[in-house]
């Protein structure tokens, strides 16, 4: 046991059995506590104001003042000889007596712990440890409980803000989620009873997840119907919890996933400092680091001959279409300027996956078999998987979309996944519509250049089949500077 962790702290001993009170005593002595006793509620009472405990333990059935009347009358703050902080002395009761309706009277009141008769002493340190000694990595963050019981929410709140966790209520489905909406209130876990007035908890689940609520949400429920359960899940619970439960239980369950988000926020902290040095001091390295991808991109042109400047003239493509795409409410919203940015920096990598396309393939002049050209298509895979597996910021996040997503056409009938409409990435999309034009414009073994008009032709022919329609009228609109790049940048 870490008993030095209880070392000095000051535990009253409220017993009336001589027995039970001499093991609770030597149980806390052992850990190097302080330890007092009295015999009953009026004799702690006496001994209270003097002792100014940092823990209460009690029985509950004891002789002319019971456990409950005596935490009573020092929560009630009318005895002027007891002093107020220790009103808020957390108390852990300790009985014999045992009834959900009994947990649930004494967690409303404010309990910390309930143990029950007999217990084993380790029981008893490891609960004053999660009074006293709060873990330090779940300390301060914060819990969201939707329950449209108040005795329930009081009790739930007093056992989870015993360790030292924030706690916010709900008594619906669409106040808690106003709550969960509104990020200022930073909340690291959800609670949510299943039945609810209003909006019940599958619905506030749901609604949570489409708001963009991406921490745990454990359901409290006295529903055992395994279909219902599996609801919870298949909408974006992460856990649940029978009613009734001890409270160990809670505690336990809720600790398992509060850890993880202390993680997950003690490594984003991270991210932010080392994001915030390389803004502010490598930006040199960020920008060379762009250059050897854009050497990776170049060295792909020259492993395909024919494609000359294909990647410098797509990227140019890509930039005009953005910027104007920019100026619709609608995507302004979407894409900020370091998202263009980062689009147009990454698009010369959409074909890297052609590295791992045999040259018999490749370079193979004229077209391609059936079975061939199946190996061809996978090229767009390999290029998102090897994006993928490397250090994931917006360049490369945007460079895998790009390289995995260039060949799906609007209509589902393009490759590698059949992708349509807007489940396309709009990087996916403006690659497809600048690699067909430019495609189409250049000259191949198979086939010759062709002309600008011959080339709008077929892209207009394409709308909504292979382009999204919005990109081609941005690309009418725009036809005269693509004819510019194309002439600026020829091979």
């Amino acid at each position: 046991m870490e008993v030095s962790l209880l070392t000095g702290k000051k535990i009253l001993i409220v017993e009336d059995s001589k027995t039970v009170r001499s093991i609770i005593s030597k149980v806390f002595s052992d850990a190097g506590c302080e330890v007092s006793t009295a015999i009953n509620g009026l004799d702690a009472i006496e001994k209270i104001s003097d002792l100014r405990p940092d823990l209460i333990t009690t029985d509950v059935d004891m002789p002319q003042m019971d456990g409950y009347e005596f935490c009573t009358y020092i929560r009630s703050g009318q005895d002027p000889s007891v002093p107020d902080e220790i009103s808020q002395t957390p108390i852990m009761v300790i009985t014999s007596s045992d009834t959900y309706g009994m947990r649930e009277k004494w967690f409303e009141f404010g309990a910390a712990e309930f143990i029950l008769k007999p217990f084993e002493n380790d029981e008893l340190i490891d609960a004053a440890k999660r009074i006293l000694v709060p873990d330090i990595s779940i300390k301060n963050l914060t819990v969201l409980i939707a329950e449209d019981s108040a005795a329930l929410r009081n009790m739930f709140s007093g056992i989870i803000s015993s360790i030292g966790i924030n706690v916010l209520t709900a008594e619906n489905g669409k106040q808690a989620l106003d709550l969960v909406s509104d990020k200022q209130n930073n909340i690291d876990l959800l609670f949510t009873d299943y039945e609810m007035p209003e909006m019940d908890g599958l619905e506030l689940c749901k609604a949570a997840r489409v708001a963009g609520f991406h921490q745990p949400i454990i359901f409290l429920t006295a529903v055992s119907d395994k279909s219902k359960i599996m609801d919870a899940f298949n909408n974006g619970a992460t856990d649940y919890l029978l009613k009734p439960f001890l409270n160990d239980e809670l505690l336990a369950r809720m600790k398992v996933h509060l850890v993880n988000q202390a993680l997950k926020k003690d490594q984003q902290q991270r991210l932010n400092v080392l994001e915030s040095k390389v803004v502010s001091g490598n930006k040199e390295l960020v920008e060379n680091q762009i250059s050897a991808l854009h050497m990776m991109a170049s060295l792909i042109e020259h492993r395909d001959p024919e494609t000359g400047k294909h990647t410098q003239r797509t990227q140019k493509y890509i930039e005009t279409m953005l910027n104007e795409l920019i100026k619709i409410p609608k995507y302004q919203a979407q894409f900020g300027l370091e998202d263009v940015a980062n689009i147009v920096q990454s698009s010369p990598l959409h074909d890297v996956g052609k590295t791992a396309v045999s040259d018999a393939i490749l370079l193979k002049p004229g077209k391609l078999t059936d079975e061939e050209f199946e190996i061809m298509k996978h090229h767009t895979i390999h290029g998102e998987n090897a994006l993928r597996s490397g250090e994931q910021n917006s360049f490369m996040i945007y460079a895998a979309e790009i390289a995995g997503s260039h060949h799906e056409k609007w209509d589902g009938t393009g490759y590698p996944r059949g992708l349509s409409g807007e489940d396309i990435p709009m990087s996916g999309r403006l690659m497809a519509l600048a690699d067909v034009y430019d495609a189409l414009r250049s000259e191949r073994v198979y086939k010759d250049a062709m002309s600008h008009d011959k080339s709008k032709q077929i892209i207009l022919e394409g709308s909504g089949k292979h382009f999204d329609p919005l990109l081609v009228d941005l690309f009418i609109k725009l036809e005269d500077e693509f004819q510019h790049i194309a002439i600026k940048f020829a091979d």
